[in-house]
């Protein structure tokens, strides 16, 4: 489940539109998988794995209504929201089934920092951008805050090379 729910998400993009035809099912097989897990004998690890299946899901079906909206804008401003609410959709990405830091992921260090760095840009903008309407703002100020936070506790779990340790 945790596979297929993942497929709709890579370093580049969310396949929203994907997603949006799949959910519920997907809601469904969740809901059903969370049966199983809950009833069962108590396994940790399962139920930590399945929470963050939950929160992955929660949050790629929360993203919709905002992505569909925005995402068909040419205004720069808007563009930038609808980034905002992918990127932290695409976070996933780089997370293994645990939540945790996907080691395997090639680059990431510099991945982890270009969306810094466009979190960092897009909020400086969105602060001296005249005539931004009070929901515009407030949500991208959500989703920035949001962005940040996860990039900060996925940069934490980059090992630091051992030659840098002397």
């Amino acid at each position: 489940m945790y596979s297929r729910v993942k497929s709709f998400i890579n370093d580049t993009a969310f396949d929203y539109l994907a997603f949006e035809a799949q959910a519920e099912d997907i809601k469904k097989n969740i809901l059903l998988l969370s049966g199983l897990v809950e009833t069962g004998p108590i396994q940790e690890e399962l139920l930590r794995r399945l929470r963050y299946l939950r929160r992955m899901f929660q949050t790629m079906f929360d993203s919709l209504d905002n992505l569909k909206t925005f995402g068909s804008s040419e205004e720069i401003v808007t563009i930038w929201l609808f980034k905002i609410i992918e990127l932290n959709v695409r976070l996933f990405a780089l997370q293994n089934i645990d939540g945790n830091l996907d080691e395997k992921k090639k680059d990431i260090l510099s991945t982890l920092l270009r969306y810094h760095h466009s979190v960092y840009y897009w909020s400086l903008q969105y602060e001296n951008w005249p005539d931004l309407t009070p929901h515009k703002r407030l949500l991208f100020q959500s989703e920035a805050a949001l962005a940040r936070k996860t990039i900060e506790a996925l940069q934490s779990q980059i090992p630091v090379p051992t030659h840098l340790m002397t």
